[in-house]
């Protein structure tokens, strides 16, 4: 694409697929009403799911029933949550694999570059200390030996911090 052409791109997050019985139909209407606005790509700012490896699954596989333009993707603090307590490497993979089955470009994987603009994101936490939403209720204690917090600072601050200050921007992945 030209980086001087029209893109029409549109941008959500916090689907958050199975918050309610009322999912699949609340979802579908939202879908259909994006795809109906031709958008040349979308970006989803993540929390695509509530609490499920599951449930990112079925979002991402109802998302791709209606929209059929490129997909660009970061995670968002409730994609990192499983009710059964799947430690995070297994998560990560599950979700990793469920973006790629659906053609749905991980931003955590590097920028991609779209109509002469580089796109690049970083998957969303925070930590919280209300008991059901807090870090030791749904993570390990260690990701591959790192503290939770440890390793979710890193990504939220030190890594968004390097992509800022690098003097010339990396080149990304064209889609």
């Amino acid at each position: 694409m030209c980086p001087h052409s029209s893109l029409r791109i549109a941008i959500v997050g916090d689907t958050h697929y199975g918050f309610s019985a009322r999912t699949w139909d609340i979802h579908a209407a939202f879908w259909g009403r994006v795809a109906a606005a031709a958008p040349d790509v979308l970006v989803h700012a993540g929390d695509w799911a509530s609490m499920g490896v599951d449930d990112l699954e079925a979002s991402v596989a109802q998302l791709r029933d209606s929209i059929r333009c490129p997909v660009l993707t970061v995670l968002g603090n409730h994609d990192f949550w499983d009710e059964r307590g799947i430690g995070w490497p297994e998560m990560v993979r599950r979700r990793r694999e469920a973006f790629a089955r659906y053609r749905i470009r991980y931003l955590g994987d590097g920028p991609v570059e779209l109509g002469g603009w580089l796109v690049a994101g970083l998957d969303g936490w925070y930590a919280s200390s209300h008991p059901p939403t807090n870090d030791a209720t749904y993570h390990p204690r260690d990701i591959e030996g790192t503290p939770a917090g440890v390793w979710l600072q890193h990504r939220a601050h030190v890594e968004a911090e390097a992509l800022l200050a690098a003097p010339v921007a990396p080149r990304g992945r064209a889609i």
